[in-house]
């Protein structure tokens, strides 16, 4: 501690000065600023630069903050009298204005095309008339810009034709700009990828890793202690949720705090609504045990009984739940950084996936018959489908994590600190830029065809967002037929939003449905190779010449998102039991589990 309570005031532990002031003022004392106090003239570096660092923060976040809430503070300043503009105004000068804003927000993005180079990413959703349209967007260090949407109604499912338009949009933006593009792993992407690089040597194709970590968190819901704990998790909350005084009693036991978490991904919803329901495990076996649930006509009902065996009687229930969450959440984890604007994620993606791995193996206690098959659901994904040159490149180009003895404790974009490093070799210095400046996810593609009608105008904001601390996986609503929601009375979900504010789990996005009736018992062949310590063991990096060489070959043989490893002739060599039996201290999280 660099401070002392003196009475209402503080004094500097290294100069013994009295400061009349708060904390903060402090530290400017000890950061030497000359702000509001005379510099501590005994304060050692560290604690100075610490102080600097924590003022700089400070600002930032202050700064940030304000530009965020700029808009809304200028509407409700006016007051109850405030006048909006004429339908008139709106078409013509507003317009303009607006027009005009956005082409000097895109000549800051175009400059950053050419400077770190960028990504196009590209997707298809289906509107409310149910036309396929597909959207293309431009991702750079400056964010991501929307270049434009197509009704692909009829041309959906031509590969032959996804390549005409993801060429012309490489094109529109230059090839000399395009590092990479990216699209989910459907077969007419795949087959478009595959031509695009054919005829423009200099780019790569790769799928979006958040969707690929969703099919590996879908893959791992099949096994038979996870698909078994959704199926009975999903029926607690859909009895809670279908049933409007239940639902009630049960926010008046955990405090307003929710079970479901809605989230950017169909099954990282699942898995994360399994972590709140443990985070509750107390409030709801109160709740089932109080005198208020068992005087009511739901503790009669069948539903309502077999609910409460199952929070209450079931030996099974609280042991498995905590285990799908130590074996799911660290992949979750790597989702929440890919999807997140706070830094280009190319230059980590091996090691986040790594790290999952290794989280995942710990959490079970290092037991292989309990890790083995988590982890060759995740190798048959990731050894197809993300294990790529880019990827590769990144990690060995990344100072922060080639070079961790210099780079380890620097708060910085690995992009930026490329200069401190390869600045001897101008050519290297250039790839590397462009390789650690790019992202590895196209969730934003999809995002936005909710909001084509501002476009640009809601992804800018959304970076914003981002950039206040917001969790990049985290979503405001739920689908009201939503697996986890059963349509019984009157199901909803609170109308103030605050308890999506919970930074102590992740928070994702809008779902679809899990089969429940879904059963494996496990996965993935003796042949897959293994992502674990790849890189250590390996130290495989990509060509770095632009051309076609054997590298570029060998990596690309991608699975189509529509099949299932079943389909694939991929099934589990018999080495390893099925995971049906779990130890006493399965049930045993930690915070960082929950957090």
């Amino acid at each position: 501690m660099s401070l002392k309570f003196l009475e209402n005031n503080l004094r500097c532990k290294f100069c013994n000065q009295r400061c009349t002031g708060g904390v903060n003022r402090l530290k400017h004392h000890l950061a030497g600023t000359h702000h509001g106090m005379k510099p501590c003239s005994k304060v050692s570096e560290d604690a100075r630069l610490e102080c600097k660092e924590a003022l700089a923060n400070f600002k930032d976040q202050k700064t940030k903050r304000n530009e965020l809430l700029q808009e809304i503070d200028a509407v409700a300043n006016f007051g109850p009298g405030f006048k909006p503009p004429s339908m008139h105004e709106l078409r013509t000068w507003i317009l303009k204005e607006e027009v005009n804003d956005l082409s000097i927000i895109m000549e800051d993005h175009k400059k950053a095309w050419k400077q770190y180079g960028c990504s196009i990413m590209s997707d298809g959703w289906t509107d409310g008339k149910s036309r396929c349209l597909i959207n293309f967007l431009v991702n750079s260090p400056a964010g991501t810009w929307f270049m434009k949407s197509i009704d692909a109604s009829d041309t959906i499912k031509n590969g032959e034709l996804m390549f005409k338009y993801l060429d012309e949009v490489v094109e529109e933006i230059g090839e000399e700009n395009v590092v990479q593009v990216i699209t989910d792993n459907a077969s007419n992407y795949v087959n478009a990828g595959m031509r695009l690089m054919e005829k423009r040597s200099r780019l790569w194709w790769t799928p979006c890793a958040a969707h690929c970590i969703d099919l590996m968190l879908e893959d791992i819901g099949k096994l038979n202690v996870h698909a078994t704990t959704l199926s009975r998790a999903r029926q607690v909350v859909k009895f809670i949720y279908g049933h409007t005084w239940v639902l009630s009693l049960m926010r008046t036991f955990t405090k307003n705090h929710e079970l479901i978490r809605p989230a950017i991904t169909r099954f990282a919803t699942a898995f994360l609504t399994l972590q709140s329901i443990y985070k509750q495990k107390q409030a709801l076996i109160a709740m089932f045990s109080s005198e208020k649930w068992c005087s009511s006509t739901w503790a009669k009902k069948v539903e309502g009984v077999k609910t409460r065996s199952t929070v209450l009687f079931d030996p099974n229930f609280w042991p498995h739940v905590a285990f799908c969450i130590k074996t799911t959440v660290p992949l979750v984890s790597v989702l929440r950084e890919v999807d997140s604007e706070e830094r280009p994620a190319m230059g980590y993606i091996y090691e986040l996936m790594d790290s999952a791995k290794e989280k995942i193996a710990f959490n079970c206690g290092g037991m292989e018959r309990k890790y083995g098959p988590i982890w060759r659901k995740i190798d048959a994904r990731w050894t197809p489908q993300l294990h790529r040159p880019l990827h590769a490149a990144g990690y060995y180009l990344n100072p922060q994590l080639r070079y961790g003895d210099k780079f380890s404790n620097v708060d910085e974009k690995s992009y930026k600190l490329v200069d401190a490093f390869w600045g001897s070799t101008p050519e290297l210095q250039k790839f590397a830029i462009r390789v650690l400046s790019l992202t590895c996810s196209a969730s934003d593609v999809k995002e936005i065809g909710a909001h084509l009608n501002r476009y640009n105008t809601r992804l800018r904001e959304r970076s914003l967002q981002r950039k206040q601390n917001v969790d990049p996986i985290l979503v405001e609503e739920i689908d009201s037929d939503d697996e986890w929601i059963a349509e019984k009375e009157d199901p909803l979900l609170p109308l103030d939003l605050c308890w999506l504010q919970d930074n102590e789990l992740f928070n994702v996005d809008a779902i679809r449905v899990v089969s429940s009736n879904s059963q494996e018992t496990q996965a993935s062949s003796d042949h897959m190779v293994s992502s674990h310590s790849y890189k250590r063991k390996h130290n495989e990096v990509p060509s770095t010449s632009g051309g076609k060489g054997k590298e570029k070959e060998l990596n690309l043989t991608p699975i189509d998102e529509d099949e299932d490893l079943d389909e694939m002739r991929i099934h589990d060599s018999g080495h390893f039991p099925t995971i049906d039996t779990l130890d006493e201290d399965d049930d045993d999280l930690g915070e960082e589990d929950l957090s």
